[in-house]
């Protein structure tokens, strides 16, 4: 999937999540895709952990005190 086109999905989601394509500065190189994709990365997790601290319903939490939590976004 190209990046304009998972930044386009991330736009339609609600509320959406909007990264400008210039923020990624991407370039011709591994490290430029590498750095775009761990700052998509980043902001979905912490979009995940907004959406889900505003309506706990939207999100599942899985996991235990003692090896630690992954919290998902719930398919509506």
């Amino acid at each position: 999937m190209g990046i304009r086109r998972l930044l386009s999905m991330l736009q339609s989601l609600k509320p959406p999540l909007r990264i400008p394509l210039r923020l990624l500065q991407l370039g011709g190189t591994i490290d430029d895709l590498k750095r775009a994709s761990d700052f998509i990365d980043a902001a979905v997790a912490a979009y995940t952990v907004y959406v889900c601290s505003m309506d706990p319903g939207k999100c599942i939490i899985l996991g235990n005190k003692e090896e630690g939590f992954v919290l998902l976004p719930r398919k509506f």
